[in-house]
């Protein structure tokens, strides 16, 4: 951990190899979710919320006011699915 607080991640495996690759993209995405810490909230996890987050009855339909979740493909069910979706969709 730096002075600032942040974590820094490495990647050590030789370049070009499928693990690098792997870790890089790991590191990558973990960069980006670090971004979204601040709206954490432990009361949406499907685990440890109280009482348990379940997405099909709290997220809105589309329209206004809906929940910004409404709109992302989500074929799964799966909410990383979902937050994955949302982070990297392609424009």
């Amino acid at each position: 951990m730096g002075g600032d607080g942040k974590i820094s991640l490495f990647c050590v495996d030789p370049m070009g190899s499928c693990l690098r690759q792997r870790c890089e993209c790991d590191r990558d995405l973990a960069e980006k979710l670090s971004s979204h810490e601040h709206q954490w909230n432990m009361q949406n996890h499907h685990k440890w919320g109280t009482p348990p987050f379940l997405p099909q009855e709290r997220c809105g339909k589309s329209g206004a006011g809906a929940s910004p979740w409404a709109e992302v493909h989500n074929p799964t069910g799966n909410i990383l699915d979902a937050v994955f979706s949302k982070l990297f969709r392609k424009f």
